[in-house]
């Protein structure tokens, strides 16, 4: 019997592909191995949205040539789509696959294909269905893929194609099901605000939240990374309903006009706070995130003190930073006034810093709070989430239950979570 080990890359959208791919190798009559040395073919599901992630990417297959030499190397999903001729010329690479090809993965290994790159498109082979569990708690569950919006740092257009959604009777059926099992269904997908605009019946994702906030056992729906122009009011109107969690992940990438207009980025950062200031006009203990490029062309020193002094001013609550990343084949690598790599390193340092204090600003506005927190399997429940996105950490859990009301009683010294206190009898 054939043994394939998957190594998964990048985004929750990578995670919930490779368990589709490894759930129709397994029918096929193939094993998972516990290691890549032990199998026959080793799957890099890469991700390609910076210089680095390419880097990780190749790293693993070369790692995985040396530790099993006789091994089928493949490199699946978006640097395949973007660079399967590079791909095809390193000696630790024997195949290359696309996104679309994830969906044929089986005859196409069987066969020893060494290569095949669809072009994605709106008339692509229909999209499956996903659903990834995340533990024993929560599932990923992909509604849509790839992106209409040409920004000019980003190659999500070309590895993923244009945005494409999955039927709302389809999205609706599977959580049914999903929620007999799971107590948390999180929505997940490359552009996922976009949702339902290409369908022969259009919707939105606001109408596919209020209807799956309509399942009467669903625990709780979290939505992965939205922007701020597609937070309507149909959302905003959600926002207090209970079973939907706390939280927000609004992609905004720099809070300087100038910026985002040579991002290709279609709002001011006047309409993003306006929105945020929405939201937590609605409720102020919903957690906001984003994320945001450091070192951008164009961004000079006063522009990016500017940046920093806007977000600690904002309802942010925390960040994910990543440094520019020049991307061949995007508009932003040969744009003017690149900005040097050490000085993307400093600005990046700045920004964590200013992330720690968004953080530890919200987490202390928490104090006294209690809130349900969703505990993670093993390690005697002594860890979890609550509904606004925050990691909690327990002394001690006797009941053993894996959904706790928890107060909020400290912060933790780890800087990243709070320390939490069972309420008892509840």
């Amino acid at each position: 019997m054939q043994a394939f080990y998957i190594k998964t890359l990048g985004c929750r959208l990578n995670q919930a592909e490779s368990a589709m791919m490894k759930e129709e190798l397994i029918l096929s009559g193939m094993r998972q191995a516990e290691h890549p040395g032990q199998a026959d073919f080793v799957l890099v599901n890469s991700c390609t949205v910076t210089a680095r992630a390419d880097s990780k990417t190749l790293a693993y297959a070369r790692r995985a040539r040396r530790e099993n030499p006789a091994a089928t190397i493949a490199i699946i999903g978006c640097m395949a789509q973007t660079a399967m001729e590079d791909l095809l010329a390193l000696p630790y690479v024997d195949m290359v696959f696309g996104n679309q090809e994830k969906n044929a993965l089986v005859t196409t290994l069987l066969r020893q294909v060494p290569h095949s790159v669809g072009v994605l498109s709106e008339h692509s082979a229909p999209l499956k269905l996903i659903a990834q569990a995340s533990g024993d708690e929560r599932v990923n569950l992909k509604i849509q893929d790839g992106c209409d919006n040409t920004c000019s740092y980003c190659l999500v257009t070309i590895a993923r194609g244009p945005s494409r959604s999955i039927k709302m009777e389809h999205v609706l059926e599977t959580a049914a099901e999903l929620a007999h099992t799971f107590d948390e269904i999180i929505l997940t997908g490359v552009h996922i605000g976009s949702y339902g605009k290409d369908l022969a019946e259009p919707s939105s994702l606001g109408r596919l939240m209020e209807r799956l906030l309509e399942i009467p056992h669903l625990g709780r729906l979290r939505l992965s990374s939205i922007e701020p122009a597609e937070i309507d009011e149909t959302i905003l109107g959600l926002l207090s309903h209970p079973k939907l969690c706390r939280h927000l992940h609004i992609s905004l990438q720099s809070a300087d006009d100038r910026i985002l207009a040579l991002m290709n980025r279609h709002y001011r950062w006047s309409e993003a706070l306006k929105v945020m200031e929405q939201v937590k006009s609605i409720d102020p203990f919903l957690k906001i995130g984003t994320d945001i490029i450091a070192g951008f062309p164009g961004e000079s020193p006063a522009t990016f003190e500017s940046i920093c002094q806007r977000i600690e001013s904002s309802p942010l609550d925390y960040l994910h930073i990543f440094p520019f990343s020049g991307r061949p084949g995007t508009q932003a690598v040969d744009l003017p006034d690149q900005c040097p790599d050490h000085e993307k390193h400093a600005r990046v340092q700045r920004l964590q810093a200013v992330a720690a204090h968004l953080r530890e600003r919200f987490h202390r506005s928490c104090l006294g709070q209690q809130r349900w927190v969703l505990l993670e399997k093993g390690a005697g429940y002594l860890k979890g989430e609550t509904d606004n996105y925050i990691s909690v950490r327990l002394r001690e859990n006797p009941t053993g239950r894996s959904k706790q009301l928890v107060r909020l009683s400290g912060l933790a010294d780890d800087g990243q979570s709070m320390e939490g206190e069972i309420v008892t009898g509840s």
